[in-house]
């Protein structure tokens, strides 16, 4: 019997919390959002602001639907630049591109909700979004405040029915007073529309991406959901590595419903317009994008997934389905994982775990393969005359009394779940 280590809203086993008397949470708490990181899909990477349409997201939406998605955690869908229209309504609200949007987005909202997913936005806060095209003024009065602009754009996104948006770091210096620093006006905009999504009523998932002005550490008072720690990750192996090395050293930041942010995970078919990336070379191959998903579980990071679902290989969907990758990831305790060591090519990384098992990423960064190896003592797992090691890719367990080793190809991982007992239903690794 396979062997399910995810939560509610997901699926409880026996195995999840045991001995912890945590109960289990999920998103859209009453007191709490995005109490395990957020996952989903998103288009940005899948088809461009440029080129996206309506039927882009409801084919997404089936095909999510269709690979059991919704059931292994992936609760948004996440529309992204793109979707609105050069110029506001009659009343001043914001209003969707016509001809890509012709249904609209309250009608793309009930459509996402009836599939079982949440539906989630892109904004921009200023002037222009981060394509660099203008976006439609302000729907309120002259003369009102950057408070009153906030609210009168999140009251509209209530009444479509949007459960997250995703703030982008565009346009919004330019609206800065002159005796403000960039920092505090940043600290001000991001602050205005918390309280904005807030005074609408509706529980509404808020991710930040103004990190270009701002340090990581402010979002979490400020009541952000999850925050951009760096900027655009692409599809090539050193944007994955620039994205690993910038979010380890900030894991005392994250904690249920603050999360830090690496960006979208970029594994599987990337579009046609990444070839102008300065770094891509035909986008990961599998070793890599399953590395970065790795990585991305054990520091506990948002899964939002970018690629073409309706083209990518099987093996690129059995990656972003593994329910005990994704379990790791959606841990209730919600600590980061950290790196415990490295030499600059081999990394030895550990995340405690709500039952008290540790999960454990063996990476090789470098271009040969390698033996890395740590220990029980190392990992921080209690005294005992043996250990099970689950390992989460191969699913199969083997025992061993401290050493925890694996010989690991160039650029990818071993992941392993370390407890003091086995499994139900896990064979022994040959």
């Amino acid at each position: 019997m396979f062997t399910v280590w995810l939560l509610a809203p997901l699926m409880l086993t026996s195995l999840t919390l045991a001995g912890t008397g945590a109960p289990a949470v999920a998103h859209g708490d009453p007191d709490h959002l995005a109490l395990t990181p957020p996952m989903g899909w998103s288009n940005w990477d899948a088809f461009s602001p440029r080129t996206v349409t309506e039927q882009h997201i409801r084919a997404i939406t089936d095909k999510m639907t269709a690979l059991g998605m919704r059931d292994v955690g992936y609760e948004y869908v996440i529309v992204g630049a793109g979707w609105q229209a050069g110029s506001r309504a009659a009343n001043g609200e914001m209003q969707a591109d016509g001809t890509k949007f012709p249904g609209g987005m309250r009608a793309l909202a009930d459509y996402v909700h009836s599939k079982g997913f949440e539906f989630g936005l892109q904004a921009a806060p200023g002037s222009q979004n981060c394509p660099g095209w203008p976006t439609p003024g302000t729907g309120t009065a002259p003369g009102a405040t950057y408070a009153d602009k906030a609210q009168f754009d999140a009251n509209t996104f209530a009444s479509w029915g949007v459960d997250f948006i995703r703030l982008d770091g565009c346009g919004y210096q330019d609206m800065r007073p002159a005796d403000m620093t960039a920092k505090a006006w940043a600290r001000h905009v991001y602050g205005a529309w918390r309280q904005a999504l807030d005074t609408t009523g509706r529980e509404i998932v808020y991710w930040g991406n103004g990190q270009q002005y701002t340090t990581p550490g402010m979002w979490a008072p400020l009541g952000l959901n999850m925050w951009r720690i760096k900027g655009d990750l692409h599809p090539c192996w050193e944007s994955v590595l620039k994205g690993i090395d910038t979010n380890a050293p900030l894991a005392s930041l994250a904690s249920p419903g603050h999360w830090n942010d690496p960006d979208f995970l970029v594994l599987g078919t990337p579009r046609n317009e990444w070839p102008n990336t300065p770094c891509f070379t035909g986008g990961l191959t599998n070793t890599e994008g399953r590395s970065q998903f790795s990585l991305w579980a054990i520091m506990t990071a948002p899964l939002v997934a970018g690629t073409d679902l309706r083209v990518d290989s099987p093996f690129t969907i059995k990656t972003l389905t593994n329910p005990d990758v994704i379990a790791v990831d959606q841990d209730p305790l919600g600590r980061q994982g950290r790196r415990i060591r490295t030499n600059g090519s081999q990394e030895v990384w550990a995340k405690r775990l709500a039952n008290g098992d540790r999960a454990v990423v063996l990476f090789n960064r470098s271009s040969r393969r390698a033996t890395i190896a740590t220990s029980a003592r190392e990992i921080g797992m209690p005294a005992a005359s043996r250990y099970f090691l689950h390992r989460l890719w191969s699913h199969c367990v083997y025992s061993t009394t401290s050493r925890i080793s694996s010989a690991v190809g160039r650029h990818g991982v071993s992941m392993t779940r370390v407890s003091l007992r086995r499994a139900t239903g896990w064979p022994r690794c040959a």
